[in-house]
């Protein structure tokens, strides 16, 4: 996991470099998973807890 600087205001995003993907931290991206929570961009890439 590398933690890079952002500007301010930016907040946190979660990036998969797996499928290029990037994953705002935010109520609006929850997405519901059996025995899990995970958050989801536009695409429907997700993020499992374990790779956060």
């Amino acid at each position: 996991m590398k933690m890079i600087p952002a500007p301010t205001g930016t907040g946190i995003i979660f990036r998969r470099t797996d499928v290029t993907a990037e994953i705002r931290a935010s109520w609006e991206r929850v997405v519901e998973l059996p025995r899990c929570t995970a958050l989801a961009d536009n695409t429907g890439h997700w993020s499992e807890p374990s790779s956060i």
